[in-house]
């Protein structure tokens, strides 16, 4: 509240940061977690020489499947959106008349 609107700004920025850095993280685990599973059931394969073996392979593979999650989800809550704007054009208006 002190420093005015600048303060969402650099809230919003501290808040984009965070949350790329914890996509990031969970990426990297969740890619070197799964091909040194996948290098364990391959017999000669060292993790990262293959290509099923190495960390971006398991990220292309799972950003994929959250793309649709994600869009599933954003696309909800936009026609959540949009019935609460119409409803409350609609209110507005009526209200108007009053």
């Amino acid at each position: 509240m002190l420093v005015g609107r600048k303060s969402i700004f650099i809230i919003a920025a501290i808040m984009i940061i965070n949350s790329l850095g914890l996509c990031m993280i969970y990426f990297i685990t969740f890619g070197d977690t799964m091909g040194q599973l996948v290098a364990s059931f391959v017999d000669g394969a060292i993790l990262g020489s293959e290509w099923y073996c190495s960390r971006s392979f398991f990220v292309l593979i799972l950003a994929a499947i959250l793309i649709a999650v994600i869009l599933k989800k954003e696309l909800a809550e936009l026609e959540w959106l949009s019935i609460v704007l119409f409803v409350s054009l609609g209110l507005f208006i009526s209200m108007d008349f009053v």
